[in-house]
């Protein structure tokens, strides 16, 4: 009987070891192919978030803390900050060009579902006011808080105002 339970567990340790190399080699595989996907989504976002069409030459390797782009002599500047929101980090990409916010786009949230959509919408209302702020003072915004969001969207509206302090936007060289 013991012999029974010793053959059976080796034969489910084997069965494992192959499932699991069989994971690794789909992962190994596909690896390639989900960072041309999400390269491709992340070019799609900051598009509607500029409201410029991109090219992948436009984005940097790594975007890290922003990115530049000059298209048609218009100068953007497109910068990437994260705060500390209810449930954890929210990352956020803000889009101006000099004078006011292009856009705002929520990256990344751990946010509670539910709660956390209204602020990851990309083109639901409350994060649509951030369009068209002017840079130039922003104690002067109008930007509402959501109840029951309160502490998330306070620090959304905390990060997109002191992002915008510094998003001087470099000419496009001529």
């Amino acid at each position: 009987m013991s012999n029974e339970i010793s053959n059976s567990a080796l034969r489910l340790a084997v069965l494992a070891a192959i499932a699991v190399g069989g994971v690794l080699i789909v992962a190994q595989a596909l690896a390639p192919r989900i960072a041309v996907n999400e390269r491709a989504a992340l070019l799609n976002d900051f598009e509607s978030l500029t409201g410029v069409v991109l090219k992948d030459d436009d984005l940097p390797g790594a975007i890290g803390h922003g990115f530049d782009i000059c298209r048609d002599g218009m100068a953007l500047r497109v910068l990437i900050t994260a705060v500390p929101g209810y449930g954890g980090p929210v990352e956020l990409a803000i889009a101006s060009d000099g004078t006011q916010i292009r856009g705002v786009r929520v990256l990344r949230h751990e946010e509670t579902p539910g709660i956390g959509d209204i602020i990851a919408k990309h083109t639901g209302p409350w994060i649509a006011q951030f369009r068209g702020l002017p840079l130039a003072r922003p104690a002067d915004w109008s930007v509402d808080t959501v109840t029951g969001a309160t502490i998330t969207t306070r620090a959304v509206i905390a990060a997109v105002t002191d992002t915008v302090r510094n998003a001087h936007v470099r000419p496009c060289a001529s």
